[in-house]
């Protein structure tokens, strides 16, 4: 019997327990690493869901991609010298599952190393740098932890330097190899702390499409209009699954450690209602479902950024104190206590018939104040649709977005 799938497009990119089994037949299973504590990993996992889902409302009706990942970095470097009810709302907001400080960065620091070696065929580069505005003195302890954990390099900004924003977005460029040229357009008159992170990913398909096979195809956008897309096609194996919510396929990257997910909800049904109820566990569960059959797979070539101020989501999310001047960050700088005035990241993404390129840089400003196999299945991403690339064995996301208007 042969189904038909067609979808929509939206943009996850992040790392799942997910790697496949030496028969192909499923794809979902837990890493076993002694050095990874899977209650933070599943923990982190419910985190960038929630960030997901909130932005899934937010822009819900537009394109958007999103990186979890990089914002839990940068927050965990920021995490490193919170104190008190904002180190208790921090770590519950965060997925830490009530862990000591030692057990977290460790465990982070050993997320980092996986994410960055899991497939030597492809580019995952994370890099995290602190700058404190002179006059202010980072802490020892402080510093030594964000360098020896997360590689953070620190560095110092000069008021009276006309050059800081240009050396800021310079360390932005650098990170993503261009790809996010700028990430301020200025610096606040009251900067103290800026903590930054960047992520990197550039992978060629597995599976690479073929170019002359990709051609002009309506897709159906959000508001129901059409509009003429180049659209890419192969037909091959893909793990894959379906039930009368969604259909899901994963299109692996080099050697198949690190996947795209993309997601298409049933007809009449949307991208935020189909995900509305997704965490760590029930994404764990839809991959663990799938596996390898024919599909016939059409996806549309496409590319789309996004730019986030993310305070007033992480105050709902559950960190309000943060961002209070009577916040407890009282472990980064020793002249003084800080507290979060902004968060910002940029996001871009694009997608080809070679493969994928994706970056997102963010920003955290402080300032002081106190199925069957023989079945063959047609996948064909045009309408609006989530999309997913992810590490196929820790369980972090790397991105996350909607394509619906390409």
């Amino acid at each position: 019997m042969k189904k038909l799938f067609i979808a929509g497009v939206s943009a996850v990119v992040f790392a799942s327990l997910f790697t496949a089994c030496p028969n192909g037949s499923t794809v979902a299973a837990e890493w076993k690493s002694p050095q990874l504590n899977y209650t933070i990993l599943n923990g982190q996992m419910d985190f960038s869901w929630n960030v997901v889902k909130t932005l899934l409302n937010t822009h819900n009706g537009a394109n958007f991609i999103v990186s979890p990942a990089s914002l839990l970095f940068a927050l965990t470097c920021v995490y490193e010298g919170a104190d008190g009810v904002t180190l208790a709302e921090m770590n519950k907001t965060l997925g830490f599952g009530g862990f000591a400080l030692p057990d977290i960065h460790t465990n982070m620091g050993y997320l980092m190393d996986s994410l960055m070696t899991s497939d030597p065929s492809v580019i995952l580069n994370i890099a995290n740098s602190v700058w404190a505005v002179k006059g202010n003195t980072l802490n020892k302890a402080y510093l030594e932890n964000v360098s020896l954990f997360y590689g953070a390099k620190a560095e110092t900004i000069d008021p009276a330097d006309s050059g800081n924003l240009e050396k800021i977005n310079g360390w932005a460029n650098k990170a993503t190899k261009g790809m996010i040229p700028k990430i301020l357009d200025q610096l606040p008159g009251d900067l103290s702390i800026l903590v930054m992170n960047a992520v990197y990913f550039k992978g060629t398909w597995a599976k690479e499409f073929d170019p002359a096979k990709t051609y002009d195809k309506d897709f159906t956008c959000f508001d129901g209009t059409k509009k003429k897309v180049k659209m890419m096609k192969k037909s091959a194996k893909y793990h894959y699954m379906e039930n009368n919510d969604y259909q899901a396929v994963v299109l692996e990257y080099g050697k198949g450690n690190i996947g795209m997910a993309a997601v298409l909800p049933a007809p009449g049904k949307t991208i935020a209602g189909t995900l509305g109820g997704f965490d760590a566990a029930k994404w764990s569960g839809m991959l663990s479902l799938m596996t390898a059959v024919p599909v016939n797979l059409e996806i549309p070539r496409f590319s789309t950024e996004s730019g986030f101020e993310l305070g007033e989501m992480l105050k709902t999310l559950g960190m309000p104190g943060a961002f209070s001047p009577g916040a407890g960050f009282t472990k980064i700088v020793d002249n003084g206590t800080l507290f979060i005035t902004k968060v910002l990241q940029k996001a871009k993404i694009e997608v080809n018939e070679k493969g994928s390129e994706a970056a997102a840089v963010t920003a955290v400003m402080m300032t002081k104040g106190a199925a069957k196999d023989d079945q063959e299945y047609n996948f064909f991403c045009d309408r609006p649709f989530f999309y997913a690339i992810f590490d196929r064995t820790t369980g972090t996301i790397l991105f996350a977005g909607v394509m619906g208007n390409p």
